[in-house]
């Protein structure tokens, strides 16, 4: 049986169409790992800043237990 020219086009159609959304998907799949990773590398340098600024405080206030600031 001989398939007309329409058909074949619309079959062809929808198997671009398959694929552009196959490739839309895995783009966005992507670009949520892309996401997630960098929230959580931003998050860790924000928990290293906070334990320096801490670390710094402890140290400023052990010298001042100590007695190496006078005010």
């Amino acid at each position: 049986m001989k398939q007309s020219k329409e058909f074949l086009e619309k079959k062809e159609l929808i198997r671009m169409d398959k694929e552009f959304y196959e490739s839309k998907h895995k783009f966005k799949m992507e670009e949520l790992i892309f996401g997630r990773e960098s929230t959580r590398l931003f998050h860790e340098m924000e928990m290293e800043r906070q334990r320096i600024k801490s670390a710094e405080i402890r140290k400023f206030q052990m010298r001042k237990q100590e007695g190496g600031y006078k005010y």
